[in-house]
């Protein structure tokens, strides 16, 4: 009988170790997509288009310019991430990534699509400490 435990304990137990682990490491992985995703949205929402304030157009973003920053704050966070989604509309930015991630115990064939969802909006300040 002890050797029946012997061997069919380890079988049921593995899968189960393995499971929590790549369950660890999948969710860890998923929350650093998650801030890297919600950092490149913010900084992509203070790129402020220069030009347009200057020639009196109020406070608008440069979209081009959010964009390429938005990407590169991405990949110095998270470099196997990728953008899936951008879009500037008015001073709201929303950032869509994803990040395929492989297994940490390659017991489960294939890998696993994170995806992240980030929205920022820029506001404009107060000119004076009076002006509120």
């Amino acid at each position: 009988m002890l050797a029946f435990f012997a061997l069919v304990l380890p079988l049921v137990l593995f899968p189960v170790i393995t499971y929590a682990v790549d369950v660890a490491v999948l969710s860890t992985t998923a929350a650093a997509l998650q801030a890297a995703t919600a950092q490149a949205a913010e900084v992509a929402a203070e790129q402020i288009d220069v030009g347009a304030v200057r020639a009196g157009a109020g406070l608008t973003l440069d979209p081009p310019q959010a964009s390429r920053v938005a990407a590169q704050v991405l990949l110095e966070a998270e470099p196997g991430a990728s953008v899936d989604f951008f879009e500037v509309v008015g001073l709201k930015v929303t950032l869509a990534a994803s990040e395929r991630v492989a297994p940490a115990l390659p017991l489960w064939p294939g890998s696993v699509t994170l995806h992240a969802l980030a929205t920022a909006v820029l506001v404009s300040g107060y000119d004076s400490p009076s002006s509120l």
